[in-house]
């Protein structure tokens, strides 16, 4: 997964070419014009230039992301509402793209089209891209006219959730710059400035250092001299750590250790919520019944802490009970305020309604949250890294006294 990631970031670098490439070729009869000597490598510059032209168009069929997502469905709900049919929205799409990756996936649907299958149907040949709750929904939407709509709740909500994700990003980038800084201007100081101290003051007769001073100049000494081993070490931890929160039992560990966090974890539970209640009101809306809905989710939400939330609910709505019954002693997860809410919407036929008005509660709170994260972490960051540097200078201080009372100043 890692690195199809990687993969897809080295493709996006690469379709800046095509840019440049026609105007390449418009330089090679002009090459050739002046200088005969470089025509019988025209013919191999062409050929390469063809190479790379397909190698883009076949590395961009891998590319398909988020945001091409967003710009399918808004772009086939445009087309669906002025009366165009899905097959004839599917052609445009393919011809008027500069995508290979949603040219290729248009042009392969709307073939499954026209051979007789359903636009559902068609979309379980990508399923890399399309989940089950995207297939189910649109599913319904056929059912019931209402692909158009269905198609604007869709993009809306991978818009929301892609727009989301950078607010998140942009939010925590100040304070990861700053710590990184931080952290490689210490090591620097430990591995660099600090032993040049040292061997300034053993150069003199000098008294013997403090007892914390011996100790920062052992592990200035450790960290100069095992450099190398330091860094294996750390990426060992670093890849086993990878491993074992790869697996479902140590993501369910790492998702309870952020839930814990103070701040972190109330951002989190909120984040979670609101995807919870957008893909619940968006299956209700298409009419999908409460157990297949609870089984989606299980699939969408991908977080193991949720889990064992939706399989109760399932079991629990296979023999009659209703939602809240089922998730009302899950607090940590499910607030017992939306609980409530959930409860007073399912006795009303509300429900709907009812998920509106917990995403509206909890997004402006989350919104809240993510503006204030790096006004939060920045003052505890100075105020520790302040600290780190007080520290050392005190014990810097130290090894200069003693050098000048070793030449009586």
């Amino acid at each position: 997964m890692v690195i199809r990631k990687n993969y897809k970031k080295i493709v996006n670098y690469l379709l800046f070419i095509p840019h440049y490439l026609p105007f390449i070729s418009y330089l090679f009869p002009i090459i050739s014009h002046l200088s005969p000597v470089y025509s019988p490598f025209i013919p191999r510059l062409l050929m390469f230039d063809n190479l790379i032209k397909q190698f883009i168009a076949e590395s961009d069929k891998w590319s398909f992301g988020s945001k091409d997502k967003i710009l399918l469905f808004k772009e086939l709900w445009h087309l669906l509402q002025w009366g165009v049919g899905i097959a004839e929205s599917l052609e445009i799409l393919s011809q008027n793209t500069d995508n290979f990756a949603i040219r290729d996936i248009c042009s392969t649907l709307r073939e499954q089209i026209i051979q007789g299958k359903s636009f559902s149907n068609a979309l379980l040949r990508f399923p890399e891209h399309f989940d089950d709750t995207d297939i189910a929904t649109i599913q319904s939407g056929e059912s019931s006219g209402n692909l158009d709509s269905l198609l604007a709740m869709l993009g809306a909500e991978y818009a929301y959730l892609n727009t989301l994700k950078n607010k998140f990003i942009g939010a925590l980038t100040y304070p990861m710059i700053l710590i990184t800084i931080s952290f490689w201007a210490v090591i620097a100081l430990f591995v660099y400035v600090l032993p040049a101290i040292f061997e300034i003051a053993n150069q003199f007769d000098a008294q013997e250092l403090p007892w914390v001073t011996q100790q920062l100049k052992s592990f200035s000494d450790f960290l100069a001299g095992n450099g190398l081993n330091i860094a294996w070490v750390g990426a060992f931890i670093v890849f086993a750590l990878f491993v074992v929160f790869s697996t479902e039992s140590g993501q369910k560990r790492w998702y309870e250790l952020l839930y814990n966090i103070p701040v972190l974890g109330k951002m989190i539970q909120a984040y979670y919520l609101i995807r919870f209640s957008r893909y619940t009101k968006i299956l209700l809306w298409s009419g999908i019944n409460y157990v297949n809905i609870f089984k989606m989710l299980k699939n969408v939400i991908s977080n193991p802490i949720f889990t064992p939330l939706f399989d109760k609910t399932v079991a629990g709505l296979t023999r009659g009970q209703n939602i809240y019954d089922c998730i009302k002693d899950d607090t940590k997860l499910i607030p017992s305020t939306v609980a409530a809410l959930i409860k007073v919407g399912e006795k009303t036929a509300t429900l709907w309604q009812t998920f509106e008005t917990v995403i509206s509660i909890y997004q402006e709170e989350l919104d809240n949250y993510i503006a204030n994260l790096s006004k939060l972490i920045e003052p505890i960051m100075l105020v520790f890294i302040g600290g780190v540097v007080i520290m050392i200078a005190l014990w810097v201080f130290g090894v200069i006294m003693n050098i000048m009372d070793s030449v009586n100043v």
